[in-house]
């Protein structure tokens, strides 16, 4: 997580000037949140008033949110008024104001992971109308989530916070760029093993049962409840939030564990 972290921390510091070339102002950014999320948790995220925008970087996707407030107290300062914001739905004509500030945020984030990954580049900031729905090929892939508060010289506590989703896909070929040069650069070496040490959060669980609101109101220590799941049938093992495999129980070393036996498909179908 080292070599994640000082990408956002870097990612701060050039959005701070980029931000400060766009409002005529001094803008301070500091990072909040590096912390490995699911899809539908950046879902929630960015579920608020404001903007989303989707860019390539290097090869693969990153999704960016920009909350309304935000969004529209840089647009003031932008056009000389006092950096008043407001957590409303942004007009067509804010959108195209605001877009050269989502550009900077997308050029700070590429200039971040280049200071750390290597030379990596920004493909063109597209605003979409939402992440709900979209993006279907991320859903089950665990995502790195940054978040930076961006404070104005007209308001004591943080206008809005961005945030950014790099899918663990988009971050596959910059490791592999960085274990292609640790031969001969240990700093490389050592950025790739902070990203593989990034934290993935397994889950195994027994499918939810629904039951009458007056029987869960009577539930009581000792009480057997069934819950339809037949000994023995695989149970769903959980990657990130999102189901990618079954697993049986079994044991190791005296303890519970769980052994995988396929593989599942977006449905939760087995693949092949």
């Amino acid at each position: 997580m080292v070599a994640v972290r000082q990408v956002g921390e870097n990612f701060s510091r050039f959005l701070a000037n980029r931000a400060g070339l766009y409002a005529h102002t001094r803008i301070s950014v500091t990072l909040t949140t590096v912390e490995q999320v699911g899809w539908e948790d950046f879902e929630a995220r960015a579920g608020g008033p404001g903007l989303v925008a989707a860019f390539m970087m290097g090869e693969g996707q990153v999704y960016l949110y920009v909350p309304a407030a935000l969004g529209l107290a840089l647009v003031d300062l932008h056009l000389a008024g006092p950096g008043t914001g407001a957590s409303r739905q942004m007009s067509e004509t804010e959108r195209q104001l605001v877009s050269p500030f989502v550009s900077g945020i997308a050029s700070s984030l590429a200039d971040a992971a280049s200071s750390v990954f290597g030379e990596t580049a920004a493909g063109p900031v597209s605003q979409v109308g939402g992440v709900s729905g979209l993006f279907l090929s991320n859903r089950r892939m665990p995502c790195i989530y940054l978040a930076a508060e961006v404070h104005v010289p007209s308001s004591q506590r943080p206008v809005g916070e961005i945030g950014a989703c790099m899918p663990i896909s988009t971050l596959r070929p910059l490791l592999a760029r960085l274990q292609g040069t640790a031969g001969s650069n240990g700093a490389s070496a050592a950025a790739a093993r902070a990203v593989l040490e990034v934290p993935v959060t397994l889950t195994f669980r027994f499918p939810s049962v629904r039951v009458p609101l007056d029987m869960a109101r009577d539930l009581a220590p000792g009480q057997v409840l069934a819950i339809g799941h037949l000994l023995g049938q695989p149970l769903a093992l959980h990657v990130g939030g999102k189901e990618m495999f079954k697993a049986v129980m079994a044991e190791h070393g005296k303890r519970a564990a769980c052994e995988i036996v396929e593989a599942t498909d977006d449905k939760g179908g087995t693949l092949p």
